[in-house]
């Protein structure tokens, strides 16, 4: 068996010096984890407003007034919330507006031009409030719209 190189002396002042750069080397791993959770969880959160506005635009264009069951605000946003996986369905914000052909400037409301021809407008937005305070100090909203011409 080989001996250490390092003398009895000086290897009895280095007990627990590693254990010491372990927990250091570990609250910089766990730090760097907890920020890539947040991260993840905003981009997460981004990507969901995103697809839903763009597939709730599409659920409400061919739901027109000519349709035999026309899209509401509250119809959009029961769809909206129902495609919610790992978010909270009630913090989930849907704003809904139906603008004449040709113009898309300020929000007539809920119950505007819903007739084929006319244009939908879909915003979702969210909450994201940070699950560590590591990578994302404050909480912040995240939202996308999305908007196409009512077909049916």
């Amino acid at each position: 068996m080989k001996r250490s190189s390092i003398p009895v002396v000086r290897r009895r002042g280095r007990r627990g010096s590693a254990l010491i750069e372990l927990s250091i080397s570990f609250l910089g791993f766990m730090m760097l984890m907890f920020g890539v959770f947040d991260f993840s969880w905003a981009v997460y959160a981004q990507t969901f407003c995103y697809a839903e506005a763009q597939d709730a635009v599409r659920w409400a264009s061919v739901r027109g007034s000519e349709s035999s069951s026309p899209a509401t605000a509250n119809d959009i946003q029961t769809y909206v919330r129902s495609q919610a996986v790992g978010l909270t369905k009630s913090s989930i914000t849907v704003t809904s507006c139906w603008f004449t052909a040709g113009t898309s400037t300020g929000c007539p409301g809920p119950n505007g031009n819903n007739s084929p021809g006319s244009n939908v407008q879909v915003t979702v937005s969210y909450p994201i409030s940070p699950l560590s305070g590591v990578a994302i100090r404050t909480g912040f909203t995240v939202s996308a719209t999305a908007n196409t011409v009512i077909n049916n």
